[in-house]
């Protein structure tokens, strides 16, 4: 998987991507600043997204970021 929202904050040594939507945000921001022409993330083979209404809660949550 690329993208895996948790509820609490993952620890040291976690996955870029994983966590909280704040640790997502901060991994984002990290990209962003080494300058990449584009980030794509893909809820598809994330643990928790076994539904459509999954996959869709998770690209909502994408959205907000």
């Amino acid at each position: 998987y690329n993208f895996m929202v948790t509820p609490q904050p993952l620890g040291e040594g976690r996955q870029f991507f994983s966590g909280t939507l704040d640790q997502i945000k901060d991994d984002m921001a990290a990209v962003k600043a080494a300058g990449p022409d584009e980030l794509i993330l893909d809820p598809t083979f994330s643990p928790d997204t076994k539904t459509e209404s999954d996959f869709m809660r998770h690209l909502e949550e994408m959205r907000k970021m």
